[in-house]
């Protein structure tokens, strides 16, 4: 899964009367790498704790940023809905079916996440918001809504906690049962956005994931972080 994967088409949810409903396609980026965001900015409170661009850095966990995800996206029991795992194996929920979004299906850009952060004045929006909830321990995720694989973005500056992992166990179990030739693939991204490593198992089956996790620790080792 490309660093900044994006569905092919989007609907448009903001705009005039005549542009909103109109579906468009995403042009991909090009992949940015994360030094280049990691500048000082004005600092802005985020309950009670103020963050600077410079913490995109930082591995630590702050469950405000959670909450504000579940609090302005929804959570959801759907995989095909989640755009990110968060590390109490909740699934947030990107359909946007509350904004006209179609069901069973993820219709927001993982990048929106900067929508629950409003943390533009620290210069963390768009590309960097991701990567921010990312450092604060949000799993990337897109689930295909015909039931044929899941994709997950690691970078080695997480630890994945256990609800995580067996959320994607979960999954993976949950729809290989329906299709023999579900697959689940994965990217693992270095600190400075180089992609590590790059699988697309199928036929997967729930005994992957846990191959995936070692596959994981031994380049969060490597990495040093």
């Amino acid at each position: 899964m490309p660093r900044h994967y994006s569905p092919r088409w989007s609907t448009r949810k903001r705009g005039t009367s005549r542009q909103k409903g109109k579906r468009f396609p995403i042009k991909p980026r090009r992949n940015i790498k994360v030094a280049s965001v990691l500048q000082t900015h004005n600092p802005k409170p985020l309950d009670g704790h103020t963050w600077q661009a410079t913490e995109l850095g930082l591995a630590q966990l702050n469950p405000d940023v959670h909450t504000k995800i579940k609090q302005t996206f929804g959570t959801t029991a759907d995989y095909r809905e989640a755009g990110y795992i968060l590390p109490d194996g909740t699934l947030a929920d990107f359909s946007g079916k509350t904004e006209g979004g179609s069901a069973h299906s993820r219709n927001y850009d993982h990048r929106e996440v900067s929508r629950a952060l409003e943390l533009g004045d620290c210069g963390i929006e768009g590309t960097q918001a991701m990567i921010f909830v990312e450092r604060q321990g949000a799993l990337r995720f897109h689930a295909s809504k015909d039931l044929s694989d899941f994709l997950v973005s690691f970078e080695t500056t997480q630890t994945p906690t256990e609800k995580q992992w067996e959320k994607i166990k979960q999954g993976v179990r949950l729809y290989s049962s329906v299709n023999p030739n579900f697959a689940l693939g994965y990217d693992i991204y270095a600190k400075d956005g180089t992609r590590l490593a790059s699988e697309y198992i199928e036929k997967a089956k729930p005994s992957d994931v846990d191959k995936l996790k070692q596959t994981f620790m031994e380049h969060k080792k490597k990495e040093g972080t």
